[in-house]
């Protein structure tokens, strides 16, 4: 007798945020004695990774920005770029 597998898995999806205060849990767990989030807490964990990301998306692409800016002024003065100047120490 042949099986189906369901088109879309049942198990759901923990999102980012979620992990996130799954790992903050867990360090917590660690700590000597029992520590208990209110639900307040817990949404308060997962909005500050969010704001985290964001904040860290934000600053990425004002550094891809920058650094776009720079490569199109060098060569304009015709500077050629090799990966060796690029290198960060």
């Amino acid at each position: 007798m042949q099986r189906f597998q369901p088109l879309f898995s049942t198990k759901k999806e923990l999102t980012p945020s979620e992990r996130f205060l799954g790992m903050v849990m867990k360090n917590f767990a660690a700590v000597p004695g029992e520590i208990k989030l209110a639900p307040f807490h817990q949404k308060l964990i997962q909005n500050y990774f969010i704001k985290l990301d964001m904040v860290l998306k934000t600053a990425e692409a004002k550094d891809w920005r920058s650094l776009n800016s720079i490569v199109k002024h060098l060569r304009t003065r015709g500077t050629t770029l090799t990966v060796k100047k690029c290198r960060l120490m």
